[in-house]
């Protein structure tokens, strides 16, 4: 007699229930500690902009850094040291690690590190030192120029309102020894009142005081020099006249 044996059907197997993460509501979230292994740590943040987050802290010995979400719901998760917002901020950590890693280029003042953002203060800082270096000297030429014009305009009103002797060797004078506006015009003023007497003569000049001395003596000699024309004295032009005498030289041979 064959004995047929009926097999059990298996038990069904019950999943096992996915237990709601449990926060620990009487410990405050601390927050969470992602890794920052970039070279020079707190150099390499960008600490102008933290999208989502708030920077808790820096720790240089572990290279990581604590941040908290925004959001924070102030408890943590059991095992943990922060709440479900601050344990997901991952990817936020990752894209401000991104930033840090890029180039300075034409990246907007709040995506600069620290290092980047110290270099592009330290340039702009420059920049401004020599734009107002340049308005300060600017300005120190403005005044100089402002100054050498109203000297040319004493000059000016010296010399055309007044008779300066011996204007022309004066101004030969000024040009020759480099003098400025106001030296010129300070010899200008020395002139008129006789105490200065610009002796650079021509030879025109001497020429012209021999003739006035042979055709008028030295009454007329001594009144040229005397006026604005400051013509040389009959001592100067001593060794320059030449004595001549008239004689008859009709029909004697040559």
């Amino acid at each position: 007699m064959e004995v047929h044996q009926k097999s059990c059907p298996a038990p069904e197997t019950i999943p096992t229930p996915t237990l709601p993460l449990q926060l620990v509501r009487d410990e405050e979230c601390l927050g969470v500690d992602f890794s920052w292994k970039l070279e020079l740590m707190l150099e390499s943040y960008p600490f102008v902009i933290n999208p989502g987050y708030d920077l808790l802290s820096v720790d240089i010995t572990t290279a990581t850094i604590r941040v908290r979400s925004k959001r924070c719901t102030g408890s943590r998760i059991a095992q943990s040291t922060g709440c479900p917002s601050c344990t997901g901020l991952g990817p936020s950590v990752a894209v401000v690690r991104g930033w840090a890693q890029e180039s300075p280029g034409k990246k907007s003042l709040g995506r600069l590190s620290h290092k980047q953002l110290a270099k592009k203060i330290t340039g702009l800082s420059k920049q401004l030192r020599d734009e107002r270096s340049k308005t300060n000297n600017s300005h120190k030429y403005l005044i100089r120029a402002k100054r050498r014009i109203e000297a040319y305009q004493t000059l000016i009103d010296v010399i055309s309102t007044n008779d300066v002797p011996g204007l022309p060797r004066l101004l030969s004078n000024a040009k020759k020894e480099g003098w400025g506006a106001s030296k010129t015009t300070d010899k200008a003023n020395l002139a008129i009142r006789g105490l200065y007497h610009p002796c650079n003569y021509t030879e025109l000049d001497k020429d012209l005081a021999i003739l006035a001395y042979e055709y008028g003596g030295v009454a007329l000699l001594h009144a040229l020099h005397k006026s604005p024309f400051a013509f040389p004295t009959r001592f100067t032009i001593a060794d320059l006249r030449r004595s001549s005498s008239l004689s008859i030289t009709v029909g004697q041979s040559r």
